[in-house]
């Protein structure tokens, strides 16, 4: 029988077996992919800094039809068609959204919102009967969160055909002002100002003759004045 003989390799110095090369190559990727990520955690910050780069929850805006100031610096944005509400805070970063545009929404179609001292906000809505664009009724809303509440509502499906409004309602103002909701009626021969108390209890406050077609309300809570423009016939 012939000895068995073991063949060993021997590494002069300044050589590199095969496992030796294999692990500096992994060692050499690893510090690729650790300085790659660097360069672009650098590069995001610098772009942040210079407000290239918002890292701000965003939402597209598409058809918005109503913007108005509420509490600590927040805006509120009716869009979509009057079937979305969104809350941007003072640096225009969507903090909360509401959709509507159903039975089972907290609203149906806003048209105004206002924001009260507590942070509750307020929507006045409209919704479609069966007869095209003519209204089954229109309300003022409360949210509280997630909550909706109804404080007010017209309900016009046992008024004559002929008087019901189409489109927008008669609600064509709506403010928060010292814990009280306030809005602008409209009726045929006037314009009418209205407060909701913390009891929920409706009064008239003030009333504005005006016939004819009413363009636009708005009501200064501050002063009590009240602005109606009027579309000539």
């Amino acid at each position: 029988m012939k000895d068995r003989q073991t063949e060993k390799t021997i590494l002069q110095p300044g050589q590199t077996g095969t496992s030796g090369k294999k692990h500096r190559k992994k060692h050499s990727a690893v510090w690729l992919v650790i300085l790659t990520v660097v360069a672009l955690a650098c590069l995001c910050f610098a772009f942040v800094c210079r407000g290239y780069l918002s890292l701000s929850p965003t939402y597209p805006i598409e058809s918005t039809s109503e913007i108005t100031f509420g509490q600590n610096g927040q805006t509120l944005v009716i869009d979509n068609g009057r079937i979305s509400l969104l809350v941007l805070d003072a640096d225009g970063s969507l903090i909360g959204s509401y959709e509507g545009g159903s039975d089972d929404a907290s609203f149906f179609y806003a048209g105004y919102v206002a924001q009260g001292a507590d942070g509750s906000i307020y929507i006045a809505d409209v919704k479609y009967g069966d007869h095209g664009m003519l209204l089954d009724n229109e309300r003022i809303i409360r949210l509280n969160g997630k909550e909706a509440k109804t404080i007010y509502e017209i309900d016009y499906t046992t008024w004559i055909q002929e008087t019901i409004p189409r489109q927008y309602g008669r609600i064509v103002e709506l403010q928060e002002y010292n814990g009280a909701v306030y809005f602008l009626l409209a009726t045929d021969k006037a314009v009418e100002l209205k407060q909701i108390g913390a009891d929920g209890t409706v009064s008239g406050v003030a009333s504005v003759p005006v016939s004819g077609v009413k363009h636009a309300a708005s009501y200064d809570a501050a002063t009590g004045r009240v602005a109606v423009l009027k579309r000539n016939a």
